[in-house]
């Protein structure tokens, strides 16, 4: 359900009918007719809405009887954000009546549309759209990779493995196009897909952080390796540095309402919301931080990493008996960071 709600977020309004098949036919809830039933249905899509789906989505929910049969009604707006996620931080929008994980050549064009860019990626071209899969597939690899010492614990743990178990797929995916074979990187893409499936299929055990610590270390090699070899030479167009200060400005927009809402979330110890929402904005911003933009940034790329980490990894803050001082350090943080991204946006440079 939740991938279903996620991409019509991203894409179109939508409905969703639990109890009806897909050949049209009503079969109904199972105690759809019992108050109780309707109520943990309910709570069920509340839940999957705020806490599975990033950003979160606030659906219509109705229950409707047909021939004495209870049917459940989720009616879904498209979301005012440019992509919504479902499961494991995948994002989904709709093709014709499914729902289908977003491509890395999806997501530039939706974010270039967002931003109001129109040098778009050329999907009638290969060889762009190769680089284009090839660079946001190794830079997501590479900040998996950076947080490995703060998500290799439960319960972050096994959302990280599958991550990078995705990434493989996607590496096996670019392998197997025409352009990456006449390109003559299949083979170290292929590589690379295996490098990265052997950690992410690690099995753990008693004292097994040495060597997950040690495979890491072997992936981020071979991950180096492939980005010389065949990713240096890309560089960035005047439209892309648009659409990276586009985002940077957008999440920092972002963090000022948040920062503006701290109060009223610390009196409510909404300690959940607040982490949810920084950390979803710490991951925007980083989304950009593997890109060659330190010149762009007047040499601020380093501290602007850093900040984005800091913010996508409140989510992973300990929780205890009294939440008060957590939410007041993430508070002050978050102010902090906000006024640092106002000055790192006011000097960017103009790339010729």
């Amino acid at each position: 359900m939740a991938k279903e709600i996620a991409s019509f977020a991203t894409s179109n309004d939508g409905m969703i009918l639990i109890g009806v098949d897909d050949n049209g036919q009503v079969s109904g809830i199972d105690g759809g007719l019992k108050s109780s039933v309707r109520k943990d249905m309910v709570e069920k899509v509340e839940k999957i809405c705020s806490g599975c789906i990033k950003p979160s989505v606030t659906p219509t929910i109705t229950f409707a009887i047909v021939n004495n049969q209870v049917v459940l009604v989720i009616r879904i707006k498209q979301g005012p954000e440019p992509l919504y996620y479902s499961t494991r931080n995948v994002p989904y929008k709709r093709n014709h009546s499914q729902a289908r994980p977003a491509e890395p050549s999806d997501v530039v064009r939706i974010f270039s549309e967002y931003f109001g860019v129109t040098d778009k990626v050329n999907e009638n071209d290969p060889d762009m759209l190769l680089a284009t899969n090839l660079v946001n597939v190794v830079n997501e690899i590479k900040k998996i990779i950076d947080q490995s010492e703060q998500r290799c614990v439960n319960p972050w743990l096994e959302d990280w493995k599958y991550d990078l178990g995705e990434c493989a797929a996607e590496l096996r995916d670019i392998a197997s196009s025409n352009a990456a074979i006449n390109n003559q990187l299949a083979d170290d893409a292929l590589e690379l897909a295996d490098q990265v499936a052997l950690v992410s299929s690690l099995r753990e055990h008693l004292g097994s952080g040495p060597s997950r610590k040690e495979a890491i270390k072997d992936l981020s090699e071979h991950l180096n390796n492939f980005d010389s070899n065949h990713l240096s030479g890309i560089s960035l167009s005047q439209e892309n540095y648009k659409v990276i200060k586009e985002a940077i400005i957008v999440a920092h927009n972002k963090l000022n309402i948040l920062v503006k809402r701290s109060n009223q979330l610390i009196e409510k110890f909404d300690y959940e919301e607040l982490m949810k929402e920084a950390s979803s904005i710490g991951k925007k911003i980083l989304a950009v931080c593997y890109y060659d933009i330190d010149e762009f940034l007047n040499g601020n790329l380093a501290e602007l990493k850093q900040i984005s980490i800091d913010l996508d990894l409140i989510e992973t803050s300990r929780i205890y008996s009294d939440v008060r001082p957590l939410m007041n350090q993430i508070q002050t943080k978050t102010a902090n960071y906000s006024n640092r991204l106002s000055e790192i946006i006011a000097e960017t440079n103009s790339i010729e």
